[in-house]
């Protein structure tokens, strides 16, 4: 019913982050993102090196992403 910690930590794997978004499994099963380890994997974790920097505005909510631009 609630993600394990193998589970949650392949989303802070080093280079990936896009996989077991939710506490809740089956929002990810739903939307696609679900990953179950199959057995506890040894793997670096963390952010690349440009949103490493951005890490403090991330934890104080600012919006770190590009802005879109406008179409002509």
């Amino acid at each position: 019913f609630f993600q394990r910690p193998e589970m949650h930590k392949i989303h802070h794997k080093e280079g990936v982050h896009y996989n077991n978004f939710s506490d809740l499994p089956l929002w990810d099963m739903l939307f696609g993102t679900y990953e179950n380890p199959k057995e506890k994997e040894d793997m670096a974790c963390g952010f690349c090196d440009t949103k490493e920097r951005k890490f403090v505005k991330i934890l104080s909510f600012k919006n770190v992403n590009k802005p879109y631009r406008k179409s002509k």
